[in-house]
């Protein structure tokens, strides 16, 4: 399973979201992680709103967004989640913050088919089959 990750790079860090999504895969295995330079995974981090690319679906499994309030009030990222969710329609939402307001949760569950918080979305990762698989494709089923 190869997984597409959004989120938002602007401003530069430390004040954008990047920095917390870093945090947030710290607590992961790492073949949930994005490919980087050290981690040679088939999963991708995009910035949405930097990203000026098509999404290409058949190359992914799944999305999931990382969504903040920038994320959800960018015009450039925001719109990107659209054309994201039109692609997954499956796509996993994730309040980076655990902070999202009421009126910003709604507009993130009409562009998501589960939003979950940092916590709940982690175990959903750790836990659920379909991503726990991604480890045993990659190793071998054990025998």
């Amino acid at each position: 399973m190869k997984i597409l990750y959004l989120c938002t790079a602007a401003p530069p860090p430390p004040h954008s979201d990047y920095p917390r999504v870093l945090e947030f895969f710290d607590a992961l295995p790492e073949y949930l992680h994005p490919y980087n330079g050290r981690n040679r995974t088939e999963n991708i981090m995009l910035f949405a709103d930097r990203y000026t690319g098509p999404i290409m679906p058949e190359l992914y499994d799944v999305a999931i967004a990382f969504l903040s309030e920038r994320f959800l009030t960018d015009e450039k990222a925001f719109q990107f989640l659209k054309e994201a969710y039109s692609c997954f329609p499956d796509l996993i939402g994730i309040d980076l913050s655990d902070a999202l307001t009421p009126e910003l949760k709604m507009i993130a569950r009409s562009y998501s088919k589960k939003l979950f918080s940092t916590m709940d979305a982690r175990s959903f990762l750790v836990n659920e089959p379909r991503f726990s698989n991604i480890f045993i494709e990659k190793r071998g089923s054990p025998s």
